[in-house]
């Protein structure tokens, strides 16, 4: 960078702070913050976007109500130690993490200069003794109400252990072992990882950190671990207010996520997207669901996609809708959303069609605008029984047909075809077959948190085979995801970008031996040009709007000049000049 060009975003830096964070695109000092991070080699036209990640902390979350709906579907450890401190955590969380507020007072201060990387490692720290106090008192507070829990108490037995041995370990030997948990190779021959209490509480210290800290971690552990950070990570929320919180708050509201989203994409020069989630309960609680009347979802959704760098919708549909299909579900099922926990509007005897027409609102914008969407799809956090398949194939078929423009992602495949999930994996893959009747043209998925790409490759890449190897469009629509922050629970995830590497890389030579199709560029699509199809990344066609035009305004607002754009120019430049 050129000395007049430094000083020049110095200048801004006093006068405009959200301008500085804009120049941060361009700036080079460190090798462990969003400003400086690589990514992948520059000069290279491969793409590496992680489409399925998340970027939060405990004051987004409706922690207790969360919890206590799951039920028995968490795992063992999960279920036994959040079961009976959900309350605990929520309340210390609420307490003691930065809330949005916050977090933009912060940011605002933020330059990308040498000072930064000082900065974040002692927000790390700061935020780390918060979540350690904050542990202890509800360590203390749960000893004081055990006896009258009617569990065996699986946190006083071996949570609080752990907790005291982190007590006594010193911060910096608590972050080299946690970078070693990340990033660390397996030691002996067990091939089962999985969680550990200590890498829970690591998850959950996560929780207690500004959000773009975590953000850093993220960028920083696979440069570290791989080599490789993604060139682009799309980041989503949740919005479970109205669906298990009688719209209660989290202590930072959807809108001040939004705003910190928006000043991290910016901080991150481009390099970070999100995605802005969509609850069809609160489009209805707040006046919306009718043409020409757009409640708080949808209000909130277009400002964040038309002017804050946002660049899909999301949506949750195990909190208890069908992505379509509604009313003829309430015909059949009428008492599906007579629960105790839903308000009023749920108990209506037209509830089913009211969110079709909400949700069908939109499908209709988003292909209008050439918008995006995504959803979690596998069979896990259901909010009762009775939502278990409402995000299956089946209705999301219903969707797709209806709305056959519809540009839609399906998060996590259904579920990890080596296990419960494969029937309805299975059904994902078909709904993309071009023998479907209407074809889905513009269904994708991602294997975003299949974790036994770390524990057992061999076994993962073995269900994938005989998932996909009769359907070659697979080749064009799976996507590369790790569900980053959730996979902070786990050890060792850190290789989880370079061991689905190797079970891609296999798997694509073993279908193409067995079936003599062509698999040559499924690497890469896989790791980014499947993505960059389904966001809408190149430029527009027949003038049409999409993220890629709508991102250049967004760019030049900001002074950005993100990798990803880059490398897509340059691929573009090339092929062009190789033209006869």
């Amino acid at each position: 960078m050129n000395l007049h060009r430094r000083r020049a975003l110095k200048k801004l830096a006093v006068t405009f702070p959200a301008a500085a964070l804009g120049g941060c695109g361009f700036m080079r000092y460190l090798p462990t913050d969003l400003c400086s991070t690589p990514g992948t080699t520059p000069g290279s036209a491969s793409l590496l976007i992680d489409i399925h990640a998340h970027v939060f902390n405990g004051s987004d979350l409706q922690i207790a109500d969360f919890i206590a709906h799951l039920g028995g579907y968490l795992d063992g450890v999960w279920s036994d130690v959040l079961r009976e401190i959900g309350g605990l955590l929520q309340q210390v969380e609420w307490n003691r993490a930065p809330c949005g507020a916050k977090e933009l007072e912060v940011l605002a201060s933020v330059t990308c200069d040498a000072e930064l990387g000082n900065r974040v490692r002692a927000l790390r720290e700061q935020s780390y003794q918060t979540a350690l106090a904050a542990l202890n008192n509800a360590s203390i507070e749960f000893t004081r109400i055990r006896d009258s829990l009617p569990r065996r108490h699986y946190f006083t037995f071996a949570a609080q252990d752990t907790l005291k041995e982190l007590n006594q370990t010193p911060y910096e030997t608590y972050e080299r072992q946690r970078r070693d948990r990340a990033s660390g190779r397996p030691s002996g021959n067990s091939r089962v990882l999985h969680k550990t209490l200590f890498s829970l509480y690591d998850f959950v210290i996560q929780h207690f950190q500004y959000r773009f800290v975590n953000a850093i971690e993220y960028l920083a552990t696979y440069e570290t671990s791989v080599g490789q950070s993604a060139d682009l990570v799309v980041t989503s929320f949740l919005d479970f207010d109205h669906w298990i919180s009688q719209g209660r708050q989290t202590p930072t509201p959807i809108r001040d996520q939004i705003k910190v989203m928006e000043r991290i994409c910016v901080l991150s020069g481009g390099r970070v997207h999100a995605f802005v989630p969509y609850c069809p309960l609160r489009e209805l609680e707040t006046g919306g669901g009718v043409r020409g009347q757009d409640g708080q979802a949808m209000v909130c959704l277009k400002d964040a996609i038309m002017n804050r760098g946002f660049i899909g919708v999301k949506l949750y549909p195990p909190m208890g809708f069908a992505p379509y299909g509604n009313a003829k579900l309430q015909h059949d099922k009428p008492d599906i959303w007579q629960k105790s926990w839903l308000p009023a509007t749920a108990k209506r005897p037209d509830f089913g069609e009211r969110l079709d027409g909400a949700l069908d609102l939109l499908y209709e914008w988003c292909e209008k605008e050439n918008v995006p969407v995504m959803a979690h799809t596998s069979l896990t956090n259901a909010m009762d029984k009775d939502f278990e398949e409402l995000g299956g194939p089946i209705y999301w078929g219903k969707a797709v047909k209806k709305h056959s423009d519809l540009r839609v992602n399906f998060g996590h495949i259904g579920g990890n075809p080596e296990n419960q999930g494969a029937p309805r994996a299975q059904g994902f893959v078909d709904l993309m077959s071009p023998d479907q009747k209407p074809p889905a043209v513009n269904a994708y998925a991602d294997l975003a948190y299949f974790f036994d790409a770390v524990d057992y490759p061999r076994e993962l890449r073995h269900a994938l085979k005989m998932l996909l190897k009769q359907n070659c469009l697979a080749r064009e629509r799976l996507m590369y995801g790790t569900d980053y922050q959730m996979i902070v629970a786990e050890r060792y995830w850190g290789r989880y970008q370079k061991d689905f590497r190797r079970i891609i890389a296999k798997l694509g030579s073993e279908i193409a031996n067995e079936t003599g199709s062509d698999w040559s560029n499924f690497e890469q699509n896989f790791f980014g040009d499947n993505a960059v199809q389904y966001l809408g990344l190149l430029e527009p066609p027949n003038g049409r709007q999409n993220n890629r035009s709508r991102l250049e305004i967004f760019y030049r607002k900001n002074m950005l000049n993100p990798i990803w754009l880059r490398k897509l120019k340059s691929r573009s430049t090339r092929q062009t000049l190789l033209m006869p």
